[in-house]
């Protein structure tokens, strides 16, 4: 029988390179994850697939503002120059909103109005 790796977090690591913008239900998010202690965000696509964000000084201090739960946007703009430390940091636009699930009516199923139907 062949052996399965179990890991905690089996996510797709979303590529701002390939993909600068990512929508999504923040679902949850790590903190002091790998060498450097970053943050790892959790959103859920719009098609189901759940993908990681590693987190950035600028990112983070954004995401902080966010609920999880809620729908985001995360635009990368690259990188750009710290004026003080001269140093370059990955720069982030984040929008965010509550989340809205599609409430599926049942009123009209439940009454046959025209009498058309068998049942």
């Amino acid at each position: 029988m062949p052996w399965t790796k179990i890991s905690s977090n089996n996510n797709a690591t979303w590529d701002f390179e390939n993909n600068p913008e990512v929508e999504g239900q923040l679902l949850s998010f790590k903190e002091n994850v790998g060498p450097n202690n970053s943050r790892v965000y959790s959103i859920k696509l719009e098609d189901g697939t759940v993908v990681d964000i590693w987190g950035a000084t600028a990112l983070d201090r954004d995401m902080d503002l966010v609920v999880n739960g809620s729908d985001v946007k995360i635009k990368y703009l690259g990188y750009k120059n710290n004026p003080k430390t001269n140093r370059k940091f990955k720069n982030f636009e984040v929008y965010s909103q509550p989340h809205v699930t599609c409430a599926v009516s049942t009123e009209a199923s439940e009454t046959n109005e025209d009498n058309s139907l068998p049942f």
